[in-house]
């Protein structure tokens, strides 16, 4: 959780302090943090200034590219200030999140459950490096194509650096609940599908009760932790994946432009192809955090239905149909993909 706050406090999303252990959740805003949360929001509106009223437009750029550049630029500086601004509005709501998914990590153990996070975290933190490396060697080709200017360099450099920051942080705050579904899950395949005995749980019925319970109590959390994910990053995400969107959608056109001219494929704007699929990545990654949120819900559901079907204990299938309902009063999905 640390390293989550620490790459937060970098972006500019944590301009607070921990004001003690992780399970207390209680957090201080000094002086320093204020001075902080200025100097992120001074950067992002003083490039974003910069980019409105001194950017040049190229005369080898055609004037789709163009069009869909300042879009993208628009969008990456809009929910860069934004997220600044809204996330320090609702910091004591961003270290919730983490608070919220160690508490669940605690009772999920309390359940014996095999928390096999490691790996999943190294591999995230693989593609995260990855992505930036990407990156930066896509700024290197752009300023290698380009006539260098310090201005541009900088403008160019922070919109898409904080939009591949946010996304990266959109993903690791999507599959911190996702990882936890899918331990959860796990734990109700194997303790509430029917068996032998057509029991809804193997173990003693008033212990079977205490741990549908416990079930109903960590999965009401994961949703509410779902909901404060939307709160915080959902908007700034949205703004983002729009401005891409719309640059694919340019660049689409461009294409279509050219072939009807009879340009040469091979003389298309390599650079431009290049950044066309970057875009298209944060787009693809945030759908599939969505869509695999999703398709843990739908699957916890399923479960839950089994359960009820499994059994004629009264007391159960009351409380297998409040989890049921909690599942379809607040469902376990980021809402700027999909609703379940």
């Amino acid at each position: 959780m640390v390293l989550h706050y620490l790459f937060l406090k970098v972006n500019g999303y944590a301009c607070f302090s921990i004001a003690g252990p992780i399970e207390s959740g209680k957090i201080r805003t000094t002086i320093l943090d204020k001075i902080l949360f200025l100097l992120y929001l001074g950067a992002g509106v003083a490039l974003w200034v910069c980019v409105i009223l001194f950017f040049k437009t190229p005369a080898n750029v055609s004037p789709l590219q163009i069009i869909g550049s300042r879009l993208i630029w628009f969008t990456c500086y809009l929910s860069a200030v934004v997220g600044v601004l809204w996330n320090f509005y609702n910091r004591a709501k961003v270290w919730s999140l983490y608070v919220g998914v160690f508490r669940v990590d605690q009772q999920l153990l309390a359940l014996g459950a095999n928390m096999r996070y490691t790996m999943a975290y190294v591999g995230m933190i693989g593609l995260s490096l990855i992505a930036f490396a990407v990156l930066l060697a896509l700024i290197i080709g752009h300023f290698t194509e380009q006539e260098f200017n310090i201005l541009e360099f900088f403008t160019f450099t922070y919109s898409n650096l904080s939009l591949t920051m946010l996304v990266t942080i959109f993903t690791i705050a999507g599959s911190l609940i996702i990882f936890r579904l899918m331990v959860l899950n796990e734990i109700m395949s194997k303790n509430m599908l029917p068996a032998k005995g057509s029991k809804i749980i193997q173990v003693a019925e008033k212990d079977g009760i205490k741990t549908i319970q416990q079930y109903m109590q960590i999965y009401d959390q994961l949703c509410d932790l779902t909901e404060t994910v939307n709160l915080c990053y959902s908007a700034q995400v949205m703004i983002s994946i729009a401005g891409s969107f719309v640059y694919l959608l340019f660049y689409d056109f461009e294409v279509i432009l050219n072939i009807k001219r009879g340009i040469p494929i091979l003389e298309f704007s390599l650079s431009s192809l290049i950044w066309s699929v970057f875009y298209l990545s944060n787009v693809i990654i945030v759908v599939t955090v969505g869509s695999v949120l999703s398709h843990q819900g739908k699957y916890t559901s399923n479960l839950i239905d089994q359960a009820i079907n499994s059994t004629n204990n009264a007391e159960i299938i009351e409380m297998v149909s409040i989890i049921q309902t909690a599942r379809t009063n607040n469902p376990s999905t980021i809402t700027i993909i999909i609703r379940v």
